[in-house]
């Protein structure tokens, strides 16, 4: 679509009022602003053309113009300049991972928070994706009269820890050297095939592989968590969502798992940021909302999906670049689980 530079200006300062204010922006408000040194009726007539080819529309005869469907589109590809987390932001996200348990859940959790306090809406992630769990490797600890600990690292990202009693009796070195030879000969495999292979070990070596094999076959058989999310009162109180039709369907969305056909028909490739608007004409049950996507990934193997649920006036320009540096926060920390030494 080819806009004037004024054009442009203008749609852009009224895609930022309304989205900071809720109120439809009126050509007062715009006339003498940096960019804009004309009068409010050359305001209005460039108004005026904006909502000819669809970027802007009014809600009555005497308001203001608001972005449509197409102006927030509009906006996002050609207009937004980026609103980057500060440096601190980001140190105190980043230790508030560190501090957290290294299990995959807890950081979708963590990032769901986070994301939620950083853009004032809602934040969901979907659970990684795994066909099956798979071992990476495991550790036995000496806890002394307690027993020993089996510290399980899947390949996913995923940390079981399980008790052993009676305890072993073995020393820290000898179950050094049983974690590895069993972390060799169990990566990768499924519970029947390292069932299979306990006749040919006895004693701690024996009763651990059976737990490895326990264990995974559990893990297999729990279905998908469901979808995680937070900040769902930040929504709640904006003033399009406060009356009980939009409430309905705001809980709908996100506790009742309606969200999760729409999240898996999304195409996120590894570094991605997708904005959907509306529902893009596919997603009707979305057209009042805007979501902000992006995948979280081990290595080059997408996961899952972290991202924002709000209104279709949402802060685009901050939004993006925080769903961006947390996903890619979570993608960090997912494949330096996957790490040699790790």
């Amino acid at each position: 679509m080819d806009l004037s530079i004024r054009q442009k200006t203008i749609l852009g300062l009224v895609v930022r009022g309304y989205t900071s204010s809720a109120v439809p922006v009126g050509s007062e408000a715009l006339a003498g602003q940096p960019g804009i040194e004309v009068s409010p009726a050359t305001v209005r007539h460039e108004m005026a053309v904006l909502e000819g080819v669809g970027l802007l529309t009014h809600p009555h005869p005497s308001a203001g113009r608001v972005p449509t469907e197409q102006g927030y589109r509009f906006f996002v590809e050609h207009l937004m300049a980026e609103e980057e987390l500060s440096s601190q932001e980001k140190r105190t996200i980043r230790h508030q991972f560190h501090q957290s348990p290294w299990e995959v859940e807890e950081w979708l959790r963590l990032a769901c928070a986070v994301l939620a306090q950083s853009t004032h809406n809602a934040a969901l992630a979907t659970p990684p994706k795994s066909p099956r769990p798979r071992l990476k490797h495991l550790e036995l600890l000496p806890l002394g009269e307690e027993g020993d600990l089996l510290v399980m690292v899947m390949q996913e990202g995923m940390i079981r820890q399980e008790m052993i009693s009676p305890p072993s009796g073995l020393s820290r070195w000898e179950l050094n050297q049983i974690s590895q030879e069993l972390s060799a000969h169990l990566q990768d495999r499924v519970p029947d095939e390292i069932e299979g292979l306990l006749a040919s070990w006895e004693g701690t070596k024996r009763s651990v592989a059976a737990r490895v094999a326990e264990s995974l076959r559990d893990l297999s058989g729990k279905g998908t968590p469901e979808l995680f999310h937070e900040g769902l009162l930040n929504i709640l109180r904006l003033p399009e969502f406060s009356v009980s039709e939009r409430i309905e369907q705001t809980l709908w969305l996100l506790e009742e798992a309606a969200l999760e056909p729409i999240l898996a028909e999304v195409e996120l490739s590894p570094g991605s940021v997708e904005v959907l608007i509306a529902g893009e004409g596919r997603w009707p049950q979305i057209q009042d909302y805007a979501l902000v996507l992006a995948p979280y990934q081990m290595a080059d193997s997408v996961l899952g999906t972290l991202g924002i649920l709000g209104p279709l006036r949402m802060p685009y320009q901050r939004t993006v670049p925080a769903v961006r540096y947390i996903s890619q926060l979570v993608s960090d920390m997912l494949t330096a689980t996957s790490t040699p030494g790790y």
